[in-house]
């Protein structure tokens, strides 16, 4: 016998759900700035004596005097119409020092019209610019008079100085995003009635 509109079969759906992960970077570029203090050594000098358009005469002196501190470099550049002896005294060598030539000081340079001379600073102390006319004559009459016409003397020291150097380049952030994602899958099976009944396909 059969029954009218009976359908053995049926259409039977399996979903199946799957959960995956997804790894996501991103990379930021932004400038890095970065300052370092770094050291030179660097010279300087100060003028000490100055004389100029100075007449000295004969078996007489001029003189000046500065305070000069240890380390320092001393150089004296003088020129004169004629010939002079010109030192560079300490305080203890000048307290005895009466005119004439001497043999008692930190630098000398003896019997020039013209010249530099000079020495390192040992020790600080007062020291003195001497430049002493060694012409003689009945009355310094005649040519016996000598002019100074410049003498300078600089001392020069070094001296450490700080600066700043900056450098700039490009750097990158990086931060890395995890996201959790799920995939579905739909299967449709066809099956008897008996079967669907009993299992799923």
């Amino acid at each position: 016998m059969v029954v009218s509109g009976f359908i053995p079969y049926v259409v039977a759906l399996k979903v199946t759900t799957t959960p995956y992960a997804t790894v996501e970077t991103t990379s930021v570029p932004y400038e890095g700035v970065q300052t370092l203090t770094q050291q030179s050594l660097t010279t300087e000098s100060n003028q000490v004596y100055s004389i100029s358009s100075y007449t000295i005469n004969c078996s007489n002196y001029v003189y000046q005097y500065a305070s000069l501190n240890s380390g320092e470099n001393v150089q004296v550049t003088f020129t004169a119409s004629d010939t002079v002896d010109a030192y560079l005294l300490s305080s203890e060598a000048y307290s005895s020092y009466n005119g004439g030539t001497t043999n008692n000081y930190d630098s000398a340079l003896i019997g020039q019209s013209s010249g530099t001379f000079g020495f390192n600073v040992a020790v600080s102390d007062t020291y003195y610019l001497v430049i002493y006319n060694p012409h003689t004559g009945l009355f310094c009459i005649g040519g016996e008079k000598v002019a100074i016409y410049s003498a300078v003397g600089t001392a020069s020291f070094q001296t450490t100085v700080n600066y700043q150097v900056t450098t700039t380049e490009t750097l990158y952030s990086v931060s890395t995003y995890t996201t959790t994602l799920t995939s579905t899958t739909t299967k449709t099976c066809t099956v008897g009635w008996l079967q669907a009944a009993i299992s799923s396909c």
